[in-house]
This record gives C-alpha cells, structure tokens and sequence, in this order.
C-alpha cells in the first residue's frame, strides 16, 4: 500500500504539479511519471495563446480585424469579471468599453513576452479601481434628492410623480 504525501494543495498548484490527492509515493497516481519530472516540464500554452498573440501583433500593425477578433473572443468574460467588481451593468459595459478602447490605444504598449489574456484583464482591473475610486469621491444620489427643491415646489412634479397631479388639470 503505497503512503500518500501530505502539502499543502496550493503548493501543487504553484509547483504546476499534479494535485496532492494524485500523488502517491512521489509518482502521479495511475501515470507512473515521477512528481518531479512533471514540475520541470514547461507548462503548454493553450493555442488560444499562439491566437490572441496573432490578433495583437495585426491590431499593432493597425488591421482592425484583430480588435474585432479580440473584444468577440473575450466580451463576455471579461464583462462578467468586470461586473463582480462593480455590481452594476451599466457601469460595467461602460467600463468593458473603454477596456478595449485603451486596448486599442495602447496595443503598441503590448510585449509578446507576456500573456495577453493577463494584460487585458489587468486594464480591466485599473479600470475597476479607478471607477471604484470615483464612486467614493462622489456618490450617487438618487433623483429625487437631486430635484427635492424642485419636487416640493411643484416644477417638476408633474413629471417626477404623476399621481399628484390630476389629468383634467383640476386640484
């Protein structure tokens, strides 16, 4: 009966290593390899990788098609990544439109070296913090706080709240 090793599971996964409940006697269970010939294999890059590195290096070269290409591939993703930060849906369509506008603005910036996928979220993310950083400065109140001048004296109640005014005009 061969003993399990006992890590942390996290360390698997920055060795980029099978997970721990796999291991067994310092091999891969059912694989044979040894642990540590699989921590030194080169991870493989997904071919979407090789893809999104094409659709840059066209954007740079100013083909539009690759941005088109780039916001279909990663619109909604990166919508709903956006949308857990800022838990609004307008706010968030905003924010995932000028991520592809910067991506756009800055796709010279771009290095092949790094990880596309890590740019772009990493503009995303700024975007979020910027925006979280505006919100606290200003808050946004709601309308009729905004018009409660208004409201009380009558200009735009009508427009604001209907049911106080009455459709023949009578009071």
């Amino acid at each position: 009966m061969a003993k399990e090793l006992t890590a942390p599971p996290h360390m698997a996964l920055l060795a980029g290593i099978a997970p721990q409940s796999q291991l067994v006697s310092g091999t891969v269970a059912h694989s044979g390899i040894p642990a540590a010939d699989i921590a030194r294999r080169p991870r493989r890059e997904a071919p979407q990788v090789d893809q999104d590195l094409e659709l840059i290096v066209d954007l740079q070269d100013g083909d539009e098609a690759g941005l088109t290409a780039i916001m279909e591939r990663y619109k909604d993703p990166l919508f709903g990544f956006i949308y857990r930060h800022v838990q609004n849906e307008s706010d968030a369509a905003d924010i995932l439109e000028e991520t592809f506008v910067k991506v756009c603005l800055n796709c010279q910036r771009f290095k092949p070296t790094a990880r596309f996928r890590t740019w772009l979220y990493t503009i995303a993310t700024n975007l979020c913090r910027d925006w979280a950083r505006r919100r606290k400065r200003k808050p946004a109140m709601p309308v009729a706080e905004i018009y409660e001048d208004q409201i009380e004296s009558g200009v735009v109640a009508d427009l604001l709240l209907p049911e106080r005014s009455s459709p023949s005009g009578e009071a």
